[in-house]
């Protein structure tokens, strides 16, 4: 594809992020998704969306229009990510990009890695909880998917499958990581086997709104998993007490909290916040708590 001007601005991204889940905001509470996958402005930027957009009901044209918003955003990063020699989510790149070749990611690390570890994988969850939304079926695979299911070159140029989709939230949640030979490992490395690597590039943010999406699709397990990911790989003890907070209030998890109703607290590893704020107990992780 020709990339233009824009797409070398990380803002672009997350403004078509934003304008995607616009319809999947309730109240102010989602909007704490779209603010922990892109960062501090996000949620205001799409909340205003959907001020503008009316209530958060989600009909077949408001699916179609999302849709259409986050389905651009994946085929946009993934065709740069691969033009950037990152033909496989999540696997840096393993060779130098294609001679004469242009991309956005190509000589900026920086972008590049926001587009592996953030935009992509919060827009495959995106347009997976749309589709949740709207009362149709979504199923993960049973195992992890082959190496094959993630090529980027498959969507980058087309339409973004469902199967696509749910074979990489799959892959999200998988532990597996190549053993064996050197050989089965490289083969892992350049795609030529299902072997898997350990998915250690998204960030907390993406697994907490992956937890809302397996929340909202009653998958207690995967709920769970992502949960536990997410509060492990906040970098600082203040973003486990906020990520804490907002799991104790998100309607995204509103099922797993009544699921877990006597116990969530130990889930997500702090008691419910009052009115004084955080108090320690049991096994804190952080510094006895937030004052």
């Amino acid at each position: 594809m020709d990339f233009e001007p824009y797409h070398y601005d990380a803002t672009w991204y997350r403004f078509l992020y934003a304008e995607g889940v616009q319809h999947l905001l309730v109240a102010t509470a989602d909007d704490r998704d779209t603010e922990y996958a892109f960062g501090p402005g996000a949620g205001s930027l799409a909340r205003s969306f959907a001020e503008t957009a009316g209530p958060p009901s989600l009909d077949r044209d408001q699916l179609a229009q999302g849709h259409a918003a986050l389905s651009q955003l994946v085929s946009t990063s993934a065709a740069a990510l691969d033009a950037a020699g990152m033909r496989w989510p999540r696997r840096g790149r393993l060779w130098m990009p294609r001679p004469g070749g242009d991309s956005p990611a190509r000589d900026d690390d920086r972008l590049a890695a926001f587009l592996d570890g953030t935009v992509e994988p919060s827009a495959v969850i995106a347009m997976l909880s749309l589709r949740v939304q709207a009362g149709m079926p979504v199923e993960l695979p049973s195992q992890p998917p082959r190496v094959e299911a993630l090529d980027r070159r498959s969507i980058a140029d087309g339409e973004v499958d469902v199967t696509w989709l749910t074979a990489y939230v799959r892959d999200l949640l998988s532990p597996a990581a190549p053993g064996g030979s050197a050989i089965g490992w490289v083969g892992a490395r350049l795609g030529l086997n299902p072997r898997r690597q350990r998915p250690a590039r998204p960030s907390y943010r993406v697994f907490y709104s992956l937890a809302c999406l397996l929340s909202r699709m009653r998958d207690e397990d995967g709920a769970e998993l992502a949960l536990g990911k997410a509060m492990r790989r906040a970098p600082t003890t203040e973003r486990r007490h906020r990520l804490a907070e907002w799991a104790w209030s998100d309607p995204g998890l509103a099922w797993l909290r009544e699921l877990r109703t006597g116990d969530f607290d130990t889930l997500v590893g702090y008691p419910y916040p009052d009115r004084t704020g955080w108090t320690s107990r049991g096994d804190d992780p952080g510094d006895g708590g937030l004052r």
